[in-house]
């Protein structure tokens, strides 16, 4: 397999598993920042909002991915 394909699968991977985490790890520190540093800030909009960022970043990983090991396999011929 080529290295491109192994690159492009790891970042898929890298991609779909804070896709998939995201809400709990959002909701952990929506909750540190809410007890600890600012206790008047509406904590699920922050959760919404980081469930947002983080899934858009993760779909961005999966996409960058797919396109990594596309290459891989159709310059690996």
């Amino acid at each position: 397999m080529a290295p491109g394909t192994l690159f492009g699968l790891a970042l898929i991977g890298a991609g779909v598993f804070p896709f998939a985490v995201s809400p709990f790890l959002t909701d952990r520190a929506a909750k540190i920042r809410v007890d600890w540093f600012q206790p008047n800030l509406e904590r699920p909009a922050f959760k919404r909002r980081s469930v947002r960022i983080l899934r858009f970043m993760a779909a961005a990983w999966v996409v960058i991915g797919i396109g990594f090991a596309t290459y891989g396999l159709v310059s690996a011929r």
